[in-house]
């Protein structure tokens, strides 16, 4: 079995190294942990709370054999460069507990938001000819919620006369029959804008529920792709469930797939060694990352990066092999450790992963799977808006 460089933050010891169970007032998911209170709109994720749990043994793609506590899962720095964390969580680029939503996001929502009212017919701000009214967002079903902040926005630029007021806000987790939140204003304004708000939060939601049930099986080592319907907003959602978002886009990380390689040589091979012996350093990029189809080509990557990976500072390099299966991608491990590259590199599988077969993925030797199944084609959280007396 190949032998994975992931040492586990141990449970106890100081309170900044300590890891919470999963209890009713924590959700905990690849560091994560979703805090929640009993007064309305204090859901907060925060990325750095001091956790508490026993410890568990880890093995393979660094899942915990004993499921009782969900551990943020770090590398040794030799093998994770920049700040010893897998680089796929660029989750903090988009909000952040204690500033919420980043100028870069608000960007997206922005964008977003336009785009779906003015499908809407709404190309204007709407103002009110009608008696004030107050519309009830309820749930249907069991979710996390998010997108609220993407609601503040819209009210803010589209619907000044509306105020919201939100029992659970981003990142809180609600019930079948449970209150999201309340809009106040024109009721003309308010029927106008139900269904867009009702879009945005559903298919936010939807996504942040999915990514909890694959971070609650594998913590911190699920990443989305950039195979997404918002944008940035989908990946805004991934990291509120405690999974991954993998780059931003395409400029966030340099990403050399099949068809960037085709210009690197006229084999599998050379192109995949050209490639990586060419790399110059570029502090745009948050990791370098190279799509392997073989492990012939996976091996040349890292034995080529071996090389030359003094020359990149401490810029890390994933290997993505693609459509391997777990006991391929084990067999590539164990001969990258067998050749001593293993810790030089971060291995990253992709293709036909599934939540339901995740588990076959604990003793593949990989640090991370990525997938676009933890945010497309995902059902929406079900959401009604009910009106005064309805």
């Amino acid at each position: 079995m190949a032998q994975v460089s992931i040492p586990p933050r141990r449970c106890g010891g100081s309170p900044s190294k300590a890891v919470p169970g999963f209890e009713d007032d924590h959700f905990v998911a690849g560091g994560r942990c979703l805090q929640r209170s009993s007064q309305s709109g204090e859901a907060t994720a925060d990325h750095h709370h001091p956790l508490h749990a026993p410890a568990a043994r880890w093995n393979g793609m660094g899942l915990a054999e004993e499921q009782g506590c969900f551990l943020e899962v770090l590398h040794a720095s030799a093998v994770m460069g920049k700040g010893a964390k897998v680089p796929h969580d660029r989750g903090h680029l988009l909000w952040t507990p204690t500033d919420g939503p980043s100028n870069r996001l608000l960007a997206s929502i922005d964008r977003w938001v336009g785009a779906v009212l003015a499908d809407d017919g709404i190309d204007m701000p709407l103002m009110g000819r009608s008696d004030t009214a107050t519309a009830t967002v309820l749930s249907r079903s069991e979710g996390l919620v998010a997108g609220t902040a993407a609601v503040d926005h819209l009210l803010q630029i589209w619907a000044p006369e509306v105020r919201v007021s939100w029992s659970a806000s981003d990142g809180r987790q609600v019930g079948n029959g449970d209150e999201v939140g309340q809009l106040t204003g024109p009721a003309d304004v308010l029927l106008a804008i139900e269904r867009s708000v009702l879009n945005l939060l559903g298919h936010l939601s939807g996504i942040a529920t999915s990514a909890r049930a694959w971070a609650t099986v594998a913590p911190g080592q699920v990443a989305c792709t950039r195979k997404t319907v918002l944008g940035l907003m989908d990946k805004w959602a991934v990291d509120l469930g405690g999974c991954l978002t993998h780059r931003l886009n395409r400029k966030d990380a340099l990403m050399l797939k099949e068809n960037d390689l085709v210009a690197y040589g006229d084999d599998d091979i050379s192109r995949v060694q050209s490639a990586v012996l060419a790399l110059e350093p570029d502090d745009a990029h948050a990791f370098i990352e190279i799509e392997t189809t073989s492990a012939k080509q996976a091996l040349a990557a890292a034995l080529a990066w071996s090389q030359h990976r003094s020359n990149m500072g401490d810029m890390p390099l994933v290997i993505m092999l693609d459509n391997f299966g777990p006991e391929a991608c084990k067999d590539v491990a164990s001969e990258m450790e067998e050749l001593g590259v293993r810790e030089h590199v971060i291995l990253e599988a992709s293709g036909g992963i599934t939540i339901e077969g995740l588990s076959d993925w604990k003793e593949s030797g990989m640090d991370v799977v990525s997938t676009s199944a933890v945010n497309r084609g995902v059902a929406p959280l079900d959401l009604t808006m009910l009106m005064d007396d309805v």
